[in-house]
């Protein structure tokens, strides 16, 4: 759930987060939209992940401040590819 993922980025502060954005949409949406705004994570890459891939879906990405959009199922070198890449809305 978004709080308990919330939670988790605090203690953890970690370089890159990965959002299933199929586990309720708007809490995906939501998530990424809180950790950008956030002045102590608003570097932190943010991927969202989904089986859709369409134009809407990835203009929703963006203007939720993900950094990627991967395509479901994806590969760990996607991932890595993703991380690798300096900006943009990714894959």
């Amino acid at each position: 759930d978004m709080v308990s993922a919330l939670c988790a980025i605090v203690e953890h502060k970690p370089a890159a987060v990965l959002i299933d954005s199929e586990t309720g949409p708007l809490d995906a949406w939501k998530c990424s939209i809180l950790i950008k705004e956030h002045p102590e994570f608003r570097h932190t890459r943010v991927i969202l992940a989904g089986r859709q891939d369409n134009l809407l879906v990835r203009a929703r990405a963006s203007a939720a401040g993900a950094d990627a959009f991967l395509l479901k199922p994806f590969t760990a070198e996607e991932v890595l590819l993703v991380l690798e890449q300096d900006s943009g809305l990714a894959a």
